[in-house]
């Protein structure tokens, strides 16, 4: 017999000691799991007890037969008509997919037999020329070989022209479709061509060429031009009148106002003549056949404004003034004599000067060469006058004005700081009343460029441009909300609440003989608190009385004087609004009133700033 293989000897953990705390735990621990899952195996087996009861009695009712027959009616309607109808429409996409794929197939025959016709049609000429060409060069090869070079090129010529008569009919098949596709093409390169011309409106008065322009634009500005002209010429050429007609062309050269208003006269008159004309913010104020002399005389008026060791000053007329040569009437011509006279003297007007910070009525009228008088004069009045003396007001300073202004432009560019902001936040995590800056702030950089214009001495900035070289970094503070009994609580508001709300009569004010203000109000009138704070102070002081202080927490402390009652203890937290006294006349007092006093960092400050318009 085999011998059999010896099994390992299961050697059971030595026994621990009866003494042993663990030994105990593990043994109590075993009888609760097996005493558990006891318990459960027998509530399961009362609970199938039950169930089985329950279907037992069940089936001995007569409803439940019924029941379940009707039950098993649906089931058998629901999955009769469900087979039913998926088998119906498996059927019904079959029959579909079957009648797409012939109507596919029918038109896949349809139009691929067409295709397949037209490009047989297209390529069958070109596929015949190479085989007719490949046999020509056979042919001529094997003549060459039997009668010579020279009956051999004659009979290639021949064989070529048979293969010509032969395949004709297949040539005209070929241009029947190649023909199409050229015109496109042709088509095309003419779209392209044409789009490309630039049109323009040829200009014809009278019959004669004017010349061309862009638009009917162009000509009406040239001809309100030509108008202008006339009225400075004089009633003689008042009945002058420009109809134009239009063609299009195509020229590559076009005129602008100036140079069309040029060609009207020259094709409409023989009463003209070459010149200058000064436009004046646009209005055509005189004509000179001494062009050279007024710019000179212009550049005048401009050179002792000009700081020519500066580099980023610009002079220039405050107006708008424009030199315009061309063709005009004879009539029209100014005298240099009076052309002089308008530039260098004055014209109706009126001049502001805009009050800054520190004007008096004595020093604006100084500075704009006026007496005291004039500028009362000119303004209304003294009255009128100091009525509105404050930065931002303006006053007028001169009725007339000079022709031209001149103006000093000088650009700068600067770096100006930006001011960073401060966020202010709350943390249970710290002290109520402490306050931490976690993140300080820093003011950022703008680089600004800037026109600084000065016209008749008043210097007014214009911006340019602003780049931000450096953004600023927001400061973030923290205040804390924890209170020493470990609640979270808020922060003061930051706007004052008048402590005692129906009673306004304020006997005294702070001064330097008294510390606060005096609310007076009846006995046992509450008293609330102005802000969010901690009690820091509740008690009697033989001045103040029953007092109470209350450390808002952001700097700020008030003082509640005089009470009849306490109605809060130090270490209490209270709310804007809450009750925390009563009024009455404790300590050194001659009546029934609360003395409020306030506090910055220590500082006595006013109640009246806050609340001095009651």
């Amino acid at each position: 017999m085999p011998q059999q293989k010896k099994q390992p000897v299961r050697r059971l953990p030595a026994p621990r000691r009866a003494g042993s705390a663990g030994w105990r735990f593990a043994f109590w621990r075993r009888r609760a799991s097996g005493a558990l899952a006891c318990a459960w195996v027998r509530a399961s087996l009362r609970v199938r007890r039950g169930l089985g009861r329950l279907w037992a009695r069940l089936k001995l009712r007569p409803e439940s037969g019924r029941l379940g027959d009707f039950l098993y009616s649906v089931g058998f309607a629901s999955e009769y008509f469900t087979l039913r109808g998926l088998r119906t429409a498996r059927a019904a996409g079959a029959v579909a997919v079957w009648h797409l794929r012939n109507i596919l197939g029918v038109v896949w025959h349809f139009v691929g037999g067409m295709l397949g016709t037209v490009w047989t049609d297209i390529t069958q000429p070109f596929v015949r020329i190479g085989i007719g060409l490949h046999n020509l060069r056979t042919f001529v090869r094997q003549q060459r070989r039997l009668v010579g070079g020279g009956r051999a090129v004659g009979g290639g010529v021949a064989y070529f022209f048979r293969g010509i008569r032969r395949y004709f009919p297949l040539v005209g098949r070929m241009v029947t479709y190649v023909l199409p596709v050229l015109a496109l093409g042709v088509f095309w390169y003419t779209v392209k061509t044409v789009l490309a011309y630039n049109y323009v409106l040829a200009v014809s008065v009278d019959g004669s060429l004017v010349g061309y322009v862009d638009s009917e634009t162009v000509f009406d500005s040239a001809r309100n031009a030509v108008a202008e002209r006339v009225e400075t010429a004089g009633s003689e050429h008042e009945q002058w009148s420009v109809n134009p007609s239009y063609t299009l062309a195509i020229s590559d050269f076009t005129m602008d106002q100036n140079a069309m208003a040029d060609a009207i006269l020259r094709s409409s008159s023989d009463q003209i003549i070459e010149a200058s004309a000064m436009y004046v913010d646009g209005e055509l104020r005189a004509i000179t056949t001494e062009g050279g002399r007024l710019r000179e005389d212009l550049d005048g008026i401009l050179e002792p404004y000009r700081d020519h060791e500066n580099p980023d000053q610009r002079v220039e007329f405050v107006q708008d003034v424009e030199l315009v040569d061309g063709v005009f009437f004879t009539d029209s011509v100014t005298g240099y004599a009076e052309i002089d006279s308008l530039l260098h003297g004055q014209v109706q007007g009126e001049v502001y000067d805009l009050v800054q910070q520190g004007d008096t009525p004595s020093g604006m009228a100084a500075r704009n060469d006026l007496t005291l008088a004039q500028f009362y004069e000119m303004n209304g009045g003294e009255a009128e006058v100091n009525s509105r003396m404050h930065p931002g007001q303006q006053f007028l300073v001169c009725q007339s004005v000079d022709f031209l202004n001149v103006k000093t432009i000088v650009r700068r560019t600067y770096q100006q700081e930006i001011p960073f902001q401060t966020n202010t936040t709350e943390s249970g995590d710290y002290a109520w009343g402490s306050t931490r800056t976690v993140q300080e702030g820093v003011n950022g950089v703008d680089e600004v460029t800037s026109d600084f214009v000065t016209i008749g001495g008043v210097t007014t900035e214009q911006e340019i441009s602003r780049v931000t070289l450096s953004a600023p970094v927001t400061r973030e503070i923290v205040k804390g909300t924890k209170l020493p009994t470990g609640a979270v609580v808020a922060t003061a508001t930051g706007s004052w609440m008048w402590p005692v709300p129906q009673y306004r009569y304020v006997s005294r004010w702070m001064s330097s003989y008294h510390k606060g203000a005096d609310i007076c109000a009846p006995y046992g009138s509450a008293i609330l608190a102005s802000d969010n704070g901690l009690v820091v102070t509740a008690g009697y002081h033989y001045s103040y009385g029953n007092y109470i202080v209350i450390n808002h927490g952001n700097g700020w402390t008030t003082l509640y004087a005089h009470a009849s009652a306490l109605h809060v203890g130090v270490g209490q937290y209270v709310q804007q609004g809450q009750v925390i006294a009563s009024v009455g006349s404790t300590g050194n007092s001659s009546g029934n009133h609360c003395h409020f006093e306030m506090y910055n960092g220590g500082v006595r400050v006013s109640a009246y700033n806050f609340f001095g318009g009651m």
